[in-house]
């Protein structure tokens, strides 16, 4: 038997951002999660320290997801919701305005690195 969705397009629309978030926020996250490491750290980074700078990358970028996931749950429970998903909304924008006011966008090329 077929199983027939019933639903207003408020609630269809709702449907259709929960399941294309993940989607658009994995495709972003998969390239930068690749490209820190096996670009940025080889490059920028003296061979003696990569060891320590993968390792730090990975702790600040990996450890502190569950204090993320400990703030949405808190925040769900305090704000509810609608206010929990547009704070995150918010500052997932504003996630990214630390690269577009650094030195990091005038740079034209790879900056020379200290050997060491």
């Amino acid at each position: 038997a077929a199983v027939t969705l019933q639903a207003s397009p408020a609630q269809m629309g709702a449907l259709s951002a929960v399941v294309t978030a993940p989607l658009l926020a994995g495709l972003g996250f998969v390239p930068v999660a690749l490209a820190t490491p096996a670009l940025a750290i080889p490059l920028l980074t003296p061979h003696r320290l990569q060891g320590r700078m993968n390792a730090t990358m990975r702790f600040l970028v990996w450890g502190t997801m569950p204090l993320g996931a400990l703030a949405g749950g808190a925040l769900g429970q305090v704000l509810g919701l609608r206010a929990t998903i547009a704070v995150a909304a918010v500052g997932a924008a504003l996630a990214s305005l630390w690269v577009w006011r650094s030195p990091v966008r005038a740079l034209e090329g790879i900056p020379e690195r200290a050997e060491g």
